[in-house]
């Protein structure tokens, strides 16, 4: 699945096949692929998710980060984290498989969703408006971010990728 942000602040989520006739039409400011999709169409798992294949481990469990698209058009990004031994354990990479991570984004209200990179590069910081910052850390770096900034009141927003 490609996550496609547009020139007037829209986010899609499209089909990874369909991405350069998107990019043909213009209007994309920004776009990344990733693996593996999650939800598509109305919250439906993919058939992927539902057997075993050489293409994917259903039975591995691993921190998760997800991108998905609500049912209302806004859009969540939800991380995992194994905190059972608290604070202390909260970097180990150990969660949910890939089929539970859909049904999360799916009960989360989700109707697409596609899979980041999870595991020991999983991570996430939000900072809240008044400036404090609440970060989820990994062990690993990762060069490519996404970045959320706030809109003018009333506005949904803008979204980029960034280095």
């Amino acid at each position: 699945m490609a996550v496609v942000f547009d020139s007037s602040g829209d986010v899609r989520f499209i089909a990874a096949d369909s991405l350069a006739g998107a990019r043909a039409r213009g209007h994309i400011a920004q776009a990344f692929q990733s693996y593996p999709t999650l939800l598509t169409g109305d919250g439906e798992v993919p058939a992927l998710l539902h057997a075993p294949s050489p293409n994917i481990d259903l039975a591995h469990r691993d921190s998760r980060v997800a991108i998905g698209q609500m049912r209302d058009g806004r859009i969540l990004i939800a991380v995992t984290r194994f905190n059972a031994l608290g604070d202390a354990a909260a970097r180990i990479p150990f969660g949910l498989t890939v089929p539970e991570m859909a049904a999360l984004m799916g009960a989360l209200g989700c109707r697409r969703a596609v899979s980041l990179d999870g595991g020991i590069s999983g991570q996430l910081a939000v900072r809240e408006a008044g400036g404090a910052m609440h970060e989820w850390t990994a062990w690993r770096l990762v060069p490519l971010g996404l970045l959320v900034l706030p809109g003018p009141a009333g506005s949904a927003g803008s979204l980029r990728l960034t280095q």
